[in-house]
């Protein structure tokens, strides 16, 4: 099994971003399956050229992304990435869509085809918060998610893919939420695991009220 870990670099007012970090960090190989990793830059067409020409040259098994989100407590599994595009700021291309279809030829919305909630419980099992997200937002972490999953048919192309947000470092912010670089680590190894031994979750709910 070969998997693709994807981050971004740094946006916004941020020097650093967590998920570059995340990769830096990243195992050559989990439970004897190979990792191989992809820096992003924060713009969305760029990104996806990227990631484009990685899945057209290797075959994978698994597409997996990382991202920040300021903000949130836990690392999040997201569900589902949206076709559009709403950028609350310019990405780092300078560009700003507004209201936007990502592919004109796209659906509406890709789901994730990863184990989201093995991956979940098995990260809490870690100890490291973990939580079903259901929604990407409208920046450039929904638009790679969703480019993703278009590519994958657009190609014909059989690997499996997925979202997780990971919350702010301590470094970043005093006031908002913040996680560890190791426990992150630790949480997304264990979501590796769980992907790669194709772990499977009865049902239970990862649902929210609102």
């Amino acid at each position: 099994m070969r998997l693709l870990i994807t981050g971004f670099e740094a946006f916004g007012k941020d020097v650093i971003n967590p998920s570059q970090l995340l990769l830096e960090r990243m195992p050559k190989t989990i439970q004897n399956a190979q990792i191989d990793t992809l820096l992003l830059p924060v713009a969305g067409a760029q990104a996806l050229t990227l990631i484009e020409k990685q899945v057209l040259a290797v075959s994978y098994d698994v597409v997996l992304c990382l991202g920040q989100a300021g903000g949130r407590d836990a690392l999040s599994v997201e569900r589902v990435a949206i076709n559009l595009d709403d950028y609350p700021i310019a990405d780092n291309a300078g560009i700003q869509p507004i209201d936007e279809m990502i592919m004109a030829d796209g659906e509406p919305a890709y789901f994730s085809d990863l184990p989201i909630k093995a991956m979940v419980h098995l990260c809490r099992e870690a100890g490291v918060p973990a939580i079903v997200s259901n929604t990407a937002g409208t920046y450039v972490c929904n638009h790679v998610m969703y480019g993703c999953a278009y590519l994958k048919r657009k190609h014909h192309l059989h690997y499996r893919n997925g979202f997780v947000h990971v919350p702010y470092l301590p470094s970043q912010s005093d006031h908002l939420p913040s996680m560890e670089l190791g426990v992150m680590e630790q949480g997304i190894c264990a979501m590796l695991t769980a992907i790669v031994s194709n772990r499977k979750k009865g049902k239970e709910t990862e649902g929210a009220l609102c």
